[in-house]
């Protein structure tokens, strides 16, 4: 894969897939672009979701950002996502909330 096409990867997603000791990443940079993707995506989703709770619901950010934590906890496996995908997820839906 040339570098033009390679997306930039957050850091904090990186994470989840290096090596503990040498910090290396444990899987292949294509195989990274997609889960990123994919998860980046999922987020942007839930974002929107979220924002139309707290109109359509008159809740707080909080309480809806709370109910989507609760449903992704109970059902992970629509997008077959791992449990450190979807804690990332749940800390990009929030990052998107409320800092763009």
């Amino acid at each position: 894969m040339s570098d033009e096409r390679q997306i930039l990867i957050p850091q904090a997603f990186l994470r989840l897939y290096q090596h503990p000791v040498s910090g290396k990443p444990i899987a292949p940079r294509a195989w990274l672009e997609e889960r990123h993707e994919l998860c980046e995506d999922f987020s942007q989703l839930l974002a929107q979701q979220v924002q139309a709770k707290v109109l359509d619901l008159g809740i707080t950010r909080d309480d809806a950002l709370e109910r989507v934590a609760r449903g992704l906890d109970a059902d992970p496996a629509p997008l077959s996502l791992s449990a450190q995908e979807i804690s990332w997820v749940k800390s990009r839906v929030a990052e998107i909330l409320y800092h763009g």
